[in-house]
């Protein structure tokens, strides 16, 4: 079929049965899949089993499993101690009539949100899937259950308008996003993956190639307590922290000036909390600060982009540290002890790939524009890049709204991605798999 052919039909079959698509939506808002303590545990399992059905009844091949700590440990981007039980991740095959030849693609949405937080800051139940003034209002709308629903409803409409498709494609509906990224870690190392791959967080409709990645950190400050009265005997280790705070604040701003990305927002340094002393009267021997650092995964340099790591950062911290420690009366021979906490590391895929190309010229089609950019937040993009899959992240949703009271979709956002995504998930799968990534697995 023709691509505009391909775009009316599509479009006018969203049009028909929107009522439909829209309440797929709101059945899975009115599940809870919350996590629990941070993703130590989650509630995802009833929405898990009633997707998984679902898909089944689309005729997909379905996997259920239980992430599996054994198999992630290790991995870079592996956050340990959290229980699985009763929340699988789903996977569902959609086999194309040539995969073996055709491109692939994997889909790939988190069922678990964020906690509904109080429930009087929301002008209605946050698991109800209210409609109002064009929008379906409640948790998870826009992060993610929206952009996961998108997926499910663009390859109904394919299905339902009768149109064949040469390559795979795989759903995975993870668990655990917000906890840090295992539901997809465990889904890539049991090898569900693809030549291509979209996640579908909200990013109202700007092609995501690359996110920035987040670096934890802790600093332990020594000084040398003393009462009050004595200040000259002593070294207040507030004081001490605050002039590492200084070294950090520097180095941001030389990052600044030297280091930038076309398409990502600068690299930053944040101070996220400060505990030290014991009250007024006592000069404190100790000084906790932690903080994180976004960093890129590229930078440009003469006009190219050039890939950058986060063990570069820790370097230039632990450096600049060093040096002001050297030049300190106290730290010089007390020096201070830095921590790597968790680390989210970005993603990254090139400009010039043809996932992210076609992205663009799908948006063009359907919108009359593309804009390509870069993901503010940490996502699990990380996890296809280990694999050598080329991913892309993009999906329909104000960002803004994410884990706010009142999350809602706009329905009109709704209905136009899943006719970009029923488009583009067509052009991918007729293309042949050498014009696409390897995906092998290399973690």
């Amino acid at each position: 079929m023709e691509v505009n052919q391909l775009r009316l039909a599509i479009r006018e079959h969203v049009a028909k049965n929107k009522d439909r698509y829209v309440d797929f939506l709101r059945n899975l808002i009115r599940f809870d899949s919350s996590v629990i303590d941070q993703g130590l545990g989650g509630n995802e399992g009833p929405v898990q089993a009633w997707l998984a059905e679902h898909l089944e009844s689309m005729g997909c091949e379905v996997h259920v499993f239980e992430p599996d700590n054994s198999k992630m440990q290790g991995h870079r981007s592996f956050n340990p101690r959290h229980n699985y039980e009763g929340r699988p991740n789903v996977v569902a095959y959609w086999n194309g009539t040539n995969g073996d030849k055709h491109r692939s693609l994997v889909l790939n949405g988190h069922i678990d949100t964020m906690p509904m937080g109080e429930e009087s800051a929301w002008s209605v139940h946050p698991l109800d899937g209210v409609i109002r003034d064009g929008y379906i209002i409640g948790r998870g709308a826009v992060d993610m259950k929206g952009g996961l629903a998108t997926a499910v409803m663009a390859m109904a409409v394919l299905q339902e308008i009768g149109v064949p498709l040469k390559g795979d494609v795989i759903l995975q509906s993870v668990v655990d996003e917000e906890g840090g990224g295992n539901g997809t870690l465990a889904a890539c190392i049991e090898g569900y993956l693809g030549d291509g791959a979209v996640i579908l967080e909200a990013t109202d409709f700007q092609i995501c190639r690359a996110s920035r990645g987040a670096w934890q950190f802790g600093v332990r400050v020594p000084g040398k307590a003393t009462h009050s009265s004595m200040k000259a005997e002593g070294s207040n280790a507030i004081d001490n922290a605050y002039e590492i705070i200084k070294v950090l604040y520097e180095l941001e701003r030389k990052w600044l000036l030297t280091k930038h990305h076309s398409v990502m927002s600068k690299q930053t340094v944040v101070i996220g909390s400060i505990n030290g002393g014991f009250g007024p009267s006592a000069i404190p021997d100790m000084c906790e600060i932690q903080g994180v650092i976004e960093y890129l995964p590229a930078h440009m340099s003469s006009g190219e982009e050039i890939l950058a790591s986060g063990f570069e950062v820790q370097r230039e911290v632990e450096e600049a540290v060093a040096i002001a420690c050297q030049g300190h009366p106290f730290l010089k021979d007390h020096p201070v002890q830095i921590e790597w906490l968790q680390d989210c590391p970005p993603f990254y895929t090139a400009a010039q790939e043809p996932l992210v190309q076609l992205a663009a010229e799908t948006s063009e089609g359907i919108f009359g524009q593309a804009r390509v950019g870069g993901f503010m937040g940490g996502c699990d993009g990380r996890h296809f890049q280990y694999n050598r899959v080329p991913v892309v992240v993009w999906g329909p949703g104000d960002p803004v709204l994410a884990h706010a009271a009142d999350e809602r979709m706009k329905i009109e956002d709704y209905l136009k991605a899943i006719e970009f995504l029923a488009e583009f998930i067509v052009a991918w799968t007729e293309k042949r798999k050498e014009c696409a990534g390897n995906g092998e697995r290399q973690e």
